[in-house]
């Protein structure tokens, strides 16, 4: 490696982030049994694999204020949590029939899941300490916390092919209906809200669309129409930006999807990234400072333990040596690391 190939590394490794991060969950590729929990940005970056979870991962979220990353396992049916970077993972809950999805409520700082299988929604501290029922409900695929006015949505499954988007107060009380249709198929899955607009979106596999409506229910939108079982699944909004985020899958059968976007009105609709896997749900985040790397023992200061710790890990094949995050060991890793190092961080 030449002088100017190694500068054009340390610029690309140093160069600050120009775009809002999205995580998201990679599902059954290459293998059915293959699940990753992955960090990109809305320029399409090459995703990090933060976790690899196995195909049970169905949602995840982010506190970004605590440097914290949480997803459920529907397979293992744990509620778990890491650093931002996927190290010091700890399950906070576990023994839940079929977790499906997770939200944080950052007011409040409470997570929310609902459950698939004990037809239920439950929440507890954000150390999963206190954990109680919510509510009785017919549990679908999608969970929204609204802030503004102390709500909770979630979609309902009431046949194969129809459902509903109900609310209630945070404690579970005034249940209502606010998003329902007399079609023979109409199934929302996925949900996120746009409190200062007074929106709600949500992504429907059984008839292929993304739609939108007011809190109220009223002014139904088509946003997107998909082709035949080509299905949408996360959705994520940009409220500042106006675009919608969501997982597309374009093969049921290899199970290949994409993260498009579009404006709040369906329009401008491009591809982020390709070539994933199932994207079952999706966060989008203002751009997050990494965990000083080059702290690899973690005790606060930058040494020569640290040098020894990360060679350590090299020499081991640890997937925490993989510093520039292309999923593979080289010499690349160790200029990665030792710019982290000169650098403070």
């Amino acid at each position: 490696m030449n002088r100017t190939q190694i500068l054009m590394l340390v610029a690309a490794l140093t160069a600050p982030a120009a775009a809002d991060d999205l995580f998201f969950a990679d599902l059954f590729k290459p293998e059915f049994e293959n699940g990753f929990l992955r960090r990109t940005d809305t320029d399409g970056a090459a995703p990090k694999t933060l976790v690899d979870t196995g195909y049970g991962l169905r949602s995840i979220q982010v506190d970004a204020d605590a440097g914290k990353v949480y997803w459920c396992d529907a397979q293992l049916g744990t509620i778990s949590r890491a650093n931002l970077n996927g190290s010091d993972k700890e399950d906070l809950i576990t023994g839940i029939p079929f977790p499906s999805v997770l939200r944080i409520d950052p007011v409040n700082k409470k997570m929310y899941w609902g459950d698939q299988v004990s037809y239920e929604i439950r929440r507890a501290n954000l150390d999963g300490t206190e954990n109680e029922l919510v509510l009785q409900t017919n549990f679908h695929r999608g969970l929204a916390i609204d802030n503004r006015f102390n709500k909770i949505y979630w979609s309902t499954s009431i046949s194969m092919y129809r459902g509903e988007i109900k609310r209630c107060d945070l404690d579970g009380t005034h249940i209502e209906t606010v998003v329902t249709s007399q079609l023979p198929e109409f199934k929302p899955a996925a949900i996120a809200l746009d409190t200062a607009r007074e929106r709600i979106y949500w992504t429907d596999y059984v008839v292929d669309v993304v739609q939108s409506a007011t809190l109220d229910g009223e002014d139904v939108q088509y946003l997107y129409v998909a082709p035949a079982n080509w299905n949408p699944e996360g959705i994520a909004l940009d409220r500042a930006g106006e675009k919608i985020y969501w997982g597309q899958t374009v093969s049921i059968e290899d199970h290949i999807s994409e993260i498009r976007r579009m404006d709040f009105d369906g329009a401008k609709q491009e591809t982020i990234l390709d070539g994933l896997g199932q994207v079952n749900d999706l966060v989008l985040t203002a751009p997050i400072a990494d965990p000083c790397y080059a702290d690899f023992d973690g005790n606060g200061a930058l040494d020569l333990f640290d040098f020894l710790a990360f060679v350590n890990a090299f020499n081991a094949g640890s997937a925490d040596a993989d510093c520039d995050g292309n999923q593979g060991l080289d010499l690349f890793d160790f200029l990665c690391f030792v710019n982290a190092f000169n650098a403070g961080c």
